[in-house]
């Protein structure tokens, strides 16, 4: 993939069948190594699934970590 040592995301695996969702899991895991990674998403258990810390934001409200 791309070089660079920032991976951002923005709900990469919305409306995903299963086989393609659990393959882009696994592309994502394997690009993920020296970057820091930010992924934007409604499912706590994808950033979970890829070992992510999860920053929960309350609707109408910023967060920082």
């Amino acid at each position: 993939m791309f070089g660079g040592d920032l991976l951002v995301l923005d709900e990469p695996l919305k409306e995903l069948d299963e086989a393609t969702r659990l393959r882009m899991l696994e592309l994502i895991a394997a690009c993920m190594p020296g970057r820091t990674t930010v992924l934007v998403t409604h499912s706590r258990d994808e950033a979970q699934a890829l070992g992510l810390p999860v920053i929960e934001m309350p609707t109408g409200t910023e967060a920082t970590p």
